[in-house]
């Protein structure tokens, strides 16, 4: 970003927060976790939240030479249009390792995730929707 901008310039960024913040996560992923769900064993991946972790984004910009560096979570609605239940029958679609998540338990071990699951979401449904939100890390710099 440095290079196309002037001096003076400003750059933000934009990351998912961390998933331990996210309801949908700890709704879901986390309840699979928890009841022994593993998942494929695959090479270590890149983890889609590291750059909402708090200094992440920041650390970023000051080692490229931005200073002013400033930095904000921010909740997010995140409202999926549906209730529990239809968020719930829709989690092999979330992505291929959502769909090897519940296909790791066996099946009694998955009624007891998805009740979990459902008692969370309920948490969040409002007049059939699931009133979600996200946090979503925001840093911003200046080249000087």
């Amino acid at each position: 970003f440095a290079r196309v901008l002037r001096p003076g310039g400003r750059v933000a960024l934009t990351a998912l927060g961390p998933a331990a913040d996210t309801p949908a996560v700890a709704a879901t992923v986390a309840v699979l976790a928890r009841h022994g769900a593993r998942g494929p064993q695959l090479p270590r991946l890149p983890d889609p939240y590291r750059f909402g972790v708090p200094g992440a984004l920041p650390g970023l910009l000051a080692a490229a030479g931005f200073t002013d560096v400033r930095e904000r979570v921010l909740a997010v609605a995140a409202p999926w249009p549906g209730d529990a239940e239809t968020f719930w029958a829709a989690l092999p679609e979330h992505g291929w390792w959502v769909a090897d998540l519940l296909a790791d338990l066996p099946p009694a071990a998955l009624r007891a995730a998805r009740a979990e699951s459902l008692a969370i979401l309920r948490r969040y449904e409002r007049g059939g929707v699931l009133r979600l939100t996200a946090p979503v890390a925001v840093a911003a710099g200046t080249r000087p």
